[in-house]
């Protein structure tokens, strides 16, 4: 991919995401609805139940597959740490995701609001990854100076960039479930926090970019890290992006299970059994039985830490599957949780290909995240009527839609297809 061309792709996939984010926040806002699923079910008609079953299935394929890379991260990162103690190489792949899961459990289990930290430890290691490419780069600079290096040109690899692009900065569905817990929320310091974010990201990405395709070229990996030197400098890279990804897991791992958590929590403050499926009526129950502003502790049930730190009264949960009665001795959201972890776990010792996973779940995440989802919130739930906005939100639907069925199409870099309108040796 031309550096040029490069930069552009992923200015345009970080605008694309940033209004997207914005729209579904400030309709997560109106509507006090903190999932992506429940959200769409506030959309008006008769659609909405449907709408909201959807979304929670495209959700949980979306964000799995996404999950299950991310143990193909911490398989190739982890990888040293196996060398060291000893494992033989044949069980490097297993010793290092089981090392994972370890320490991925303990985490997803824990409040949101106490994983701040997780932010702090991605960007140090994001950091340290970009410093020791820019050292490798300047080292290196004379050795590769003589080589052509193309700056702008197009091909169809364009289109294959922007999916995978897309796989690694598309969060709307994780990013109601944030802004919930975000302190002293508003849809204002929300929007200021992801312009200053999203900057940072374009520069580092713009800028890794432009250095692995000059240091590396053609044979750049999927997982840069794998292209990494093996000593020191790449090990301690690879196992700081391994400890990145797993505080970042449980953020991703919310959104899949933030509508049962919320089920969990209606339920409590009701006195009722979980019902799964949800009552038709769920997203109006807490309305019309539990007045707003209520300062009863009974009423308004537990506080969210002090239901995710299970009290002896939650140990035993009385549910309702399908008119099928029954008592868990856990969270069911707990147990989901624990389950999701595992299937990853598994996936992530038997896939190999890293690139290929994220393009076609980028591809895929596309029509319903960047599109549909923002589009009908805006369309719905702001209350905006102006004939202006209504067309941007039909496009907006149109154009994710349409990508995401060419991104499908494309699933290569099609190196051959270059054509470089710009070169420099």
């Amino acid at each position: 991919m031309p550096h040029c061309g490069g930069a552009g792709v992923t200015l345009v996939v970080l605008l694309l995401n940033a209004v997207t984010n914005i729209i579904l926040v400030a309709a997560a806002e109106r509507k006090q609805v903190f999932d992506l699923g429940g959200l769409m079910g506030c959309l008006p008609g008769k659609w909405a139940r449907l709408l909201r079953w959807a979304f929670d299935v495209s959700i949980w394929l979306s964000v799995g597959l996404a999950l299950l890379g991310y143990f193909v991260v911490v398989a190739d990162a982890f990888s040293p740490l196996a060398d060291f103690v000893g494992f033989p190489s044949t069980i490097n792949k297993q010793v290092s995701v089981l090392l994972g899961t370890l320490l991925v459990i303990p985490l997803s289990l824990m409040d949101p609001e106490y994983l701040a930290f997780s932010s702090t430890l991605s960007v140090a290691a994001n950091v340290y990854l970009v410093l020791l490419i820019t050292f490798l780069f300047v080292s290196q600079s004379e050795a590769t100076s003589h080589q052509p290096f193309c700056w702008l040109g197009a091909g169809p690899g364009v289109i294959t960039m922007g999916s995978a692009l897309m796989q690694s900065m598309i969060f709307q569905m994780c990013t109601i479930p944030m802004y919930e817990v975000l302190e002293d929320r508003s849809v204002r310091r929300f929007s200021v926090c992801l312009v200053v974010s999203f900057c940072f990201v374009f520069l580092l990405f713009t800028t890794l970019c432009l250095m692995a395709l000059r240091l590396y070229g053609d044979g750049v990996s999927s997982n840069i890290l794998n292209n990494l030197p093996p000593d020191v400098s790449g090990d301690v890279a690879r196992v700081g992006v391994g400890l990145a990804v797993i505080a970042v897991y449980p953020i991703y791992l919310e959104s899949m299970v933030a509508p049962l958590r919320h089920a969990e929590e209606r339920a409590w403050r009701h006195r009722q059994p979980l019902m799964i499926p949800s009552p038709q009526d769920s997203l109006i129950f807490d309305e019309d039985v539990i007045p707003r502003g209520t300062s009863s502790d009974l009423d308004a049930g537990p506080s969210r830490s002090t239901l995710s730190w299970m009290s002896d009264r939650l140990l035993k949960v009385r549910v309702k599957v399908f008119q099928l009665h029954g008592i868990l001795p856990m969270r069911p959201s707990h147990f989901a949780a624990v389950a999701i972890i595992l299937g990853s776990a598994a996936g992530g010792c038997v896939v190999t290909h890293l690139g290929f996973c994220n393009i076609v779940n980028g591809a895929s995440q596309v029509a319903a995240m960047v599109g549909w989802a923002p589009g009908f919130a805006g369309l719905f739930l702001l209350g905006w009527e102006q004939r202006w906005w209504q067309f941007l939100m039909i496009l907006l639907i149109i154009f994710a839609t349409m990508m995401s069925m060419v991104g499908m199409m494309y699933r290569d870099n099609f190196v051959s297809s270059l054509n470089c309108m710009w070169e420099s040796s």
